[in-house]
């Protein structure tokens, strides 16, 4: 099973919202909620599909929404009538065992998982949990020894394997995507995941000196993703430009090469075909649609 993590901003709920139901058979997506109000909508959204996916509580990234928020305006608000979701809880270095008993003694409707981002130092009491769905352990901060410590046949890898760069213009033709996709299933691992081409780090938000698209391309056994990029000239000004350049020269590869189609890749292709510059969100959406689509039809 694929487990993409998704900031829940539009463009990345859209994403989901618009990914044909056949391919959520294989993979669940993790919601890491931002932004109450506009967060609200967006995850409302997914419930009126009936799209089961994991609710992250206490994501803990500054300006993030605090836990009492997530529980009071997605499980006690918004999702009030939904039932076809779980919960996943994030261990940090300041989590204490009290905070895991009262996690799991909370909410009892609902099947829990615990995120690792960091080594509990009990890992006795950890292993003792038979009532967690998923153990997910983020591979940055988790080494193997701790999950044979912890884990009770429920492991779920997490890679952040996008190689984000802080300039449009620095990201080369082609990067590597690291991924447990290809061998997660040996060694009882039920599942992978990853932060798809977003990385596990907020966009900035402020306007691009060029525009870079990302697609995702497997060639078993590896995860390549292609940067299709524009000039940086004009500073700020003729996005609309830059962006037509870059998706022509990612229909050009795409027309070149044995690629799965995808909804993503059918976005891109009819902005190439009607000349037309939709927003850079709404190419982000495309990108995230490819790179979950590429993902689920090879697993």
């Amino acid at each position: 099973m694929y487990f993409p993590f998704i900031i829940s901003k539009q463009f990345d709920i859209d994403a989901l919202n618009e990914i044909d139901l056949k391919y959520y058979q294989k993979f669940i997506p993790v919601l890491i909620p931002t932004d109450i109000k506009n967060c609200k909508k967006n995850i409302a959204k997914l419930a009126a599909k009936n799209i089961k996916f994991v609710l992250v509580l206490n994501c803990g990234k500054k300006n993030y929404p605090t836990m009492k928020e997530v529980v009071d305006n997605f499980i006690n608000d918004v999702l009030s009538e939904y039932e076809n979701y779980s919960l996943a809880y994030v261990i940090k270095e300041s989590t204490r065992k009290v905070q895991i008993e009262r996690y799991l003694k909370a909410f009892p409707n609902f099947e829990k998982s615990l995120i690792h981002q960091f080594e509990f130092i009990d890992t006795s009491y950890i292993k003792g949990l038979n009532n967690i769905e998923y153990n997910f352990y983020n591979i940055k901060f988790i080494d193997d020894n701790y999950i044979n410590e912890t884990s009770n046949n429920n492991t779920v890898l997490i890679n952040d394997g996008f190689n984000k760069q802080k300039r449009n213009v620095d990201y080369p033709k082609q990067s590597d995507f690291l991924s447990k996709y290809y061998n997660y299933k040996k060694n009882n691992i039920i599942g992978f995941g990853d932060y798809t081409i977003i990385g596990d780090g907020d966009s900035t938000g402020f306007a691009a000196f060029a525009v870079a698209l990302h697609l995702t391309v497997i060639k078993k056994p590896n995860i390549l993703i292609y940067h299709f990029t524009s000039d940086d000239k004009d500073g700020q000004k003729n996005i609309g430009r830059k962006y037509l350049y870059a998706v022509g020269e990612l229909i050009k590869f795409v027309d070149k090469n044995k690629i799965f189609n995808t909804s993503g890749i059918d976005g891109f292709r009819n902005n190439f075909d009607t000349k037309h510059y939709p927003g850079l969100g709404i190419a982000k959406k495309y990108s995230i649609k490819n790179h979950i689509e590429q993902i689920v039809n090879v697993i």
